[in-house]
C-alpha cells in the first residue's frame, strides 16, 4: 500500500523568502484565493509588477462592460479549399470596428473579487520589512501555513478556503495589524483588477457593531455579489468608498472569515469542511508511487492545482482561478489536458457535473455550425459564460475541440457503463458528429478537412491548409466512438463509411509532417506525431518512431509548449519505451518547468499554465498502462485507447 500521508507531506510546498513567480493558492474549484508568504495578499502590487497578480476568482464572478453581439461585427471572408463554399468568421479587425472588436474578445471576464492585506498604522507593509518567512502549504489539509516577523512581532497565519465560496484566515500575534479588504472594478488583465475607476462601481458596507458582522453588496456592471464578513479579535475601525478595515484587537488566535453568497457561514464549520474535503479528496484519487522524488512531486501538486483550480462545473481556463488569460474566458481546445484525467483517476463524480455545461452551450454551438451552413453543432474555442465566440485571428478557424466531448464522454462510459448514461448523452455525441460529417469535404473518394482551419501547429493555416495530421487521426477516432455510441443504442445512423473514407495523413514523406503537402516546419507544438501518444491512430509504428526521433534531435525545443512534452511522451511509451518517456516528462527545459507551487509556468504573459500539469496525469496513465509492472499506482485506471 502506498503512503500516501508520507509523500503528500514530503511534496507540501515550502517557501522561505516572496518568490514572485510562485505563490500559493488555495481553492475549491469554484473560487480560489491567491496569497503572498504574509498568508494573504499584502504585496499584491508588488506581485503584480514582477510575476503572478494575487487575485481571488471564481466561476461565477465575471462582468461584462460592453453589449455588443457577433452581429455588430463584420466577418472576414474565406473560400473553403475543395468546395469553394464562401465561409466568413470573426477573425480580422475591420477598420471602424476596433472597440466592437475588442469588446467581444475581452468581455465578459472574470473579477478579481477581493483583494485582502495587512496594513500597519493604516499604512501597507512593503516586502522588504518582512523577515524570517516560513511558509508551507499541506496538501493533505489544503491549508496554508505562513510565519514571517515584522517590526520584531512574529506572525502566524492560517488559510483555506472552504467548501462553500468563504475563505478563512487566522491570525496569531497580529494585536498591532489591520486587515484592510479592498474591492476593484473589473479589468480583462491578468489581475481582472481595475483600481482606477472606483466611479464605475459599487460597494455598500452594512457594519453590524453587535455582532461583528459586515455585509457588502458589491454592484457592477452585470454582476451583482454579497460579501459577509466575520471577525473574532477584530474590530471594524474604517470604511472607505471601496474598503474597510479590520484592527486586530488581541495576539489570541483571531478569526476572519469571508463568505461569499452564503448565509450562516462560520469558521469553525468551513475549516471542517475543507479539511475534509480534501481528505476524501486525497483517500479516493488515483495515486502514483515513483522512483524519482522531481517526478513523484510534480504528479501530487499537480493534482492539488487541478482540483483546487480546474474541477468545477464549466471549462477551465488555462490559468485556472489563478489569474485572468484571455479575459479568464473557457479555452475549450485545452479542456482535455485539463479534465481527462479525472475519469483515469477515480474522479468521474467530479468530471461528470462539466456535461451539463456542454448541454447548456449546445444552441450556441449549433448556432455556431449554422452561421456557415453546416449541420450540428461547432464547438467554439474562446467563450465565456454567455457563449458567444471571442473574435480572434485563430481562435474561430480551430477544430481539433470538436471530439473532446466525444472522448471524455466514452472515457466516463467505460469507468461506469450505463445504457442510461448513453441515452442521457446521446444528444452530443450525436450533433457533434453531425458536425463533423457536414464539415468535410469529399474528393478521390475520400473525405478531406479543408480550409480555413488553423492546425494545433498553428505555423499553418488558415488558407490552403489540407488534412492536417493531428486533426485527421483524432477526428477519425471522434468518428470511431460516435459509431460505437450509435451500435450501442441502436440508433439508425450511417456514420461509418465516413471514419472509413477519411483521409489517411500525407505518406509521401520519410517521416509524418503537419499538413499534407507541406515541409516541416520545427517549432510550436509537434502535435503530428503527439496524436499517436494521445489515441489510436491509422498511424505506422516505425514511421512514427522516425518521427519523434527527427522531432527530438531537431524541434526548437523553446517553442513547445506545457502539454507538448507530456504529449511526446505518451508517444514513446505507446512505442514501447519507458526510460524515454520518462526522461521527455522530465527534459530540462523552459516550459517544462514546474515551480515550488507545482505551476508549470511558460513566460511573463502566461506565468502558469494548467494544460501541462493535466497532460502530465494523463502520461502517466498512459505510462502506467503500457508498463504496469515498472509503475506502482493505486485507483489509476487502465487507458482503453
Amino acid at each position: 500500500m502506498i503512503n500516501r500521508q508520507q509523500i503528500l507531506t514530503n511534496h507540501s510546498p515550502k517557501v522561505a523568502a516572496i518568490d514572485y513567480k510562485a505563490p500559493l493558492t488555495v481553492g475549491n474549484s469554484a473560487i480560489a484565493f491567491t496569497v503572498d508568504p504574509t498568508g494573504v495578499q499584502t504585496f499584491a502590487d508588488a506581485y503584480a509588477a514582477n510575476g503572478v497578480p494575487l487575485c481571488t476568482l471564481s466561476n461565477w464572478g465575471w462582468n461584462a462592460t460592453t453589449h455588443y453581439t457577433l452581429a455588430d461585427l463584420t466577418f472576414a471572408k474565406y473560400t473553403t479549399g475543395i468546395t469553394g463554399r464562401e465561409v466568413t468568421y470573426p477573425t480580422e479587425i475591420p477598420a471602424g470596428e476596433e472597440a466592437i472588436y475588442a469588446g467581444l474578445r475581452e468581455s465578459p471576464h472574470r473579477l478579481n473579487l477581493i483583494q485582502v492585506r495587512f496594513l500597519s498604522q493604516g499604512q501597507p507593509i512593503e516586502p522588504e520589512q518582512i523577515k524570517v518567512i516560513e511558509q508551507r502549504l499541506n496538501l493533505a489539509t489544503g491549508e496554508i501555513f505562513s510565519e514571517f516577523e515584522y517590526a520584531g512581532h512574529k506572525i502566524s497565519v492560517k488559510t483555506f478556503v472552504g467548501q462553500e465560496d468563504a475563505i478563512g484566515v487566522q491570525v496569531t500575534g497580529g494585536a498591532h495589524l489591520q486587515l484592510e479588504l479592498r474591492f476593484p472594478y473589473s479589468s480583462p488583465k491578468m489581475d481582472a483588477s481595475d483600481w482606477t475607476r472606483p466611479e464605475q462601481h459599487q460597494s455598500k458596507f452594512n457594519v453590524d457593531a453587535a455582532s461583528k458582522q459586515v455585509t457588502v453588496q458589491r454592484h457592477l456592471d452585470t454582476l451583482d455579489y454579497q460579501v459577509g464578513v466575520t471577525g473574532t479579535n477584530m474590530q471594524v475601525t474604517t470604511t472607505a468608498e471601496h474598503a474597510i478595515t479590520l484592527a486586530i484587537t488581541s495576539d489570541e488566535a483571531s478569526e476572519l472569515l469571508i463568505n461569499f453568497n452564503t448565509a450562516n457561514a462560520d469558521f469553525a464549520t468551513q475549516e471542517i469542511a475543507n479539511q475534509q474535503g480534501w481528505q476524501k479528496f486525497w483517500q479516493t484519487v488515483g495515486f502514483f508511487e515513483v522512483e524519482n522524488q522531481e517526478l513523484q512531486r510534480r504528479i501530487v501538486l499537480s493534482q492539488y492545482l487541478l482540483q483546487a483550480q480546474c474541477a468545477g462545473v464549466e471549462p477551465p481556463q488555462e490559468t485556472g482561478l489563478t489569474v485572468n488569460s484571455w479575459s479568464g474566458k473557457f479555452h475549450l481546445e485545452m479542456t482535455l489536458w485539463h479534465e481527462a484525467w479525472l475519469a483515469l483517476y477515480n474522479q468521474t463524480d467530479t468530471l461528470a457535473p462539466l456535461l451539463a455545461w456542454y448541454h447548456n452551450a449546445l444552441p450556441a454551438a449549433r448556432k455556431n455550425a449554422q452561421s456557415n451552413g453546416y449541420q450540428g453543432a461547432r464547438w467554439m474555442k474562446q467563450i465565456g459564460p454567455d457563449l458567444v465566440d471571442s473574435p480572434s485571428p485563430i481562435s474561430p478557424l480551430i477544430i481539433w475541440q470538436q471530439p473532446h466531448v466525444i472522448v471524455l464522454l466514452e472515457m466516463l462510459y467505460q469507468a461506469k457503463p450505463s445504457h442510461d448514461f448513453l441515452k442521457e448523452h446521446w444528444i452530443l455525441v450525436k450533433e457533434s458528429t453531425d458536425f463533423m460529417l457536414s464539415f468535410l469535404a469529399e474528393q478521390d473518394g475520400k473525405y478531406h478537412l479543408e480550409s480555413p482551419l488553423f492546425p494545433s501547429q498553428e505555423r499553418f493555416g488558415p488558407n490552403d491548409v489540407l488534412d492536417p495530421t493531428f486533426e485527421l487521426e483524432y477526428w477519425h477516432y471522434g468518428l470511431q466512438l460516435a459509431v460505437e455510441w450509435a451500435q450501442r443504442l441502436d440508433e439508425p445512423v450511417d456514420w461509418a463509411t465516413y471514419a472509413d473514407q477519411l483521409a489517411n495523413s500525407d505518406e509521401s514523406q520519410p517521416t509524418y509532417v503537419p499538413v499534407k503537402g507541406a515541409s516541416e516546419i520545427n517549432n510550436d507544438h509537434p502535435s503530428h506525431v503527439g496524436i499517436y501518444g494521445l489515441v489510436p491512430t491509422r498511424m505506422d509504428k516505425q514511421k512514427v518512431a522516425k518521427t519523434l526521433e527527427t522531432v527530438m534531435a531537431n524541434w526548437d525545443r523553446a517553442s513547445l509548449w506545457g502539454w507538448d512534452y507530456p504529449m511526446l511522451a505518451m508517444v514513446a511509451s505507446r512505442l514501447g519505451d519507458y526510460d524515454a518517456a520518462l526522461d521527455i516528462l522530465l527534459l530540462d527545459e523552459a516550459k517544462n518547468s514546474f515551480l515550488v507551487n507545482g505551476h508549470n509556468y511558460q513566460n511573463a504573459g502566461l506565468p502558469l499554465y494548467l494544460p501541462g500539469n493535466g497532460a502530465l496525469l494523463l502520461a502517466m496513465a498512459r505510462i502506467a498502462t503500457d508498463f504496469p509492472a515498472r509503475v506502482t499506482t493505486e485507483n489509476v485506471k487502465t487507458i482503453n485507447f
